[in-house]
């Protein structure tokens, strides 16, 4: 992607953050002239390499997970809060629309999991989100009946991507006067909803670093 200098973000350690935080993105695969796209829950393991390994699953009815394999690789775009920022906000004249945004590009070679590997992405995976609804007990495979967890892997495809490129655009109005930044979280906090709010947050840390 294309990325200005004052909204780059090039810290592995924080887009690392960015994408267990979200938990959730795009991989998109380029194969035989077409472009297959899947949305998946993502499982991020820092290790294995300088930039870490994500893995995901689709169901094989999905034709994304034939064209994996003989180094294949795949683009995943996690995605963070967005918003639109109005000129109106800012106390400079003369200033455009815009919007303010977070995202994460990790690019590698993509290969598929055996069973066995899938079977533990797919319990470490609802174990990550399991234990953000504490104090409820914890699903776990266990809870099936035996026998089944087995399968029901058999219709879903299993994949790791090799982190080989890792890139972040955090665009949080970083090439504006601080008066109009703040200007902005104003307007975005007044505004209220979920997005403008988490924008707003995002913004007004930066501020204070």
């Amino acid at each position: 992607m294309h990325r200005a200098a004052p909204f780059r973000n090039d810290d592995a350690a924080a887009l690392h953050g960015l994408i267990e935080a979200r938990g959730f993105g795009l991989v998109i695969v380029a194969s035989d002239g077409q472009v297959l796209t899947a949305h998946v829950p993502l499982l991020l393991f820092r290790d294995g390499g300088p930039l870490g390994r994500l893995q995901f699953h689709v169901a094989k009815a999905n034709p994304l997970h034939r064209h994996v394999g003989a180094g294949s690789r795949a683009l995943i775009i996690v995605t963070g809060p967005d918003a639109y920022i109005s000129p109106d906000w800012y106390e400079a004249a003369d200033q455009v629309p815009t919007w303010n945004y977070v995202a994460v590009h990790a690019a590698g070679t993509a290969r598929h999991l055996d069973d066995e590997e899938l079977a533990r992405q797919l319990a470490d995976l609802s174990a990550v989100q399991e234990r953000r609804l504490l104090p409820k007990r914890p699903w776990t495979p266990e809870k099936m009946t035996p026998g089944l967890f087995a399968r029901m892997r058999r219709a879903v495809a299993g994949i790791e991507v090799a982190i080989e490129t890792l890139e972040g655009q955090c665009k949080l109005s970083q090439n504006k006067a601080p008066r109009d930044r703040r200007g902005a979280v104003a307007g975005l906090e007044r505004r209220g909803d979920p997005a403008s709010l988490a924008v707003a947050a995002l913004m007004g840390r930066d501020l204070a670093e």
